[in-house]
């Protein structure tokens, strides 16, 4: 059994990106990443008709974006990479009544990886000088590998006799506050 787990958000997230150089200068980049936020979502056992609420709690990435100049300050870009995710457990409830079955899940980690795009600005807008800041907004699409998860006893976590199958595909848009050292570009030696 597959699980989808689709999570449309709207983020403020604080960004670190390892870019060092100027969005003119060099359209492309090498960066990681970290959200950290409560995207919430349900594993189900249609066999014995229970669910869970799980929740993921941070992820990461890294990856490269490679990006066009479309004005003087706005980069539109594609990017991809390696992404791995730290999910909750859960306690399993009844689907019907919603009432505690005795059973629960642990918590995981799940890696895969990650395409997306958006845009990027200089702040220096509207004759505003903010030397190093930057604002993007960006859609991305995670899908993070299989995971069986145990069904335990609330009572010695003794394992149940089946699993729930989860194949996470994790959708977000987000809006970030960038400020990027060395914003100007790469230090050239004068002679």
């Amino acid at each position: 059994m597959k699980k989808l787990i689709v999570a449309l958000t709207a983020l403020a997230a604080f960004t670190a990106s390892a870019s060092a150089a100027d969005l003119a200068a060099r359209p492309y980049t090498i960066f990681a990443d970290g959200q950290f936020g409560s995207l919430r979502g349900n594993v189900q056992d249609p066999f014995n008709q229970v669910t869970a609420k799980i929740k993921m709690e941070d992820a990461w990435a890294a990856g490269v974006r490679v990006g066009y100049l479309v004005a003087p300050n706005v980069l539109s870009y594609v990017n991809g990479g390696y992404s791995g995710s730290h999910w909750t457990g859960g306690t399993l409830l009844d689907s019907f009544s919603g009432a505690p079955v005795g059973f629960h899940t642990e918590s995981f980690n799940r890696n895969g990886w990650f395409v997306g795009g958006g845009v990027e600005n200089n702040l220096n807008i509207f004759g505003i000088s903010a030397p190093g800041w930057f604002m993007k907004t960006e859609y991305r699409a995670a899908y993070y590998d299989r995971k069986d998860i145990r069904e335990l006893s609330d009572v010695g976590n003794i394992p149940a006799t089946t699993n729930l199958a989860f194949k996470p595909w994790v959708q977000t848009i987000s809006t970030s506050l960038v400020y990027r050292f060395n914003w100007t570009g790469p230090v050239v030696a004068k002679y």
